[in-house]
């Protein structure tokens, strides 16, 4: 996490240690989420469903339904996250 100014769309790459987590609840908010591991493995859950996703795999989600991950790899994984704010025009 870092300070980053508000527009349309950003992209983060995350670095998740073994056993992290988005957090004991699952979020919702505005937008649209993308999420392209490369490298380790994370379990996603979006709206009750899991996906478990490793190298190379991508999963695309509305925020307005409930999500979380964890890293479920022995070590690190690395992702690219693509965050949209959901904004109209």
């Amino acid at each position: 996490h870092g300070d980053f100014a508000p527009s349309i769309l950003e992209a983060r790459l995350g670095t998740i240690a073994a056993g992290a987590t988005s957090g004991d609840e699952p979020k919702r908010h505005a937008g649209e989420e993308l999420c392209h591991v490369l490298d380790g493995a994370t379990r996603d859950i979006v709206d009750r469903q899991r996906f478990d996703l490793e190298l190379g795999d991508t999963i695309q989600f509305k925020c307005s339904d409930p999500h979380s991950w964890e890293n479920i790899a022995s070590g690190t994984t690395c992702v690219l996250w693509v965050f949209s704010e959901g904004l109209n025009f």
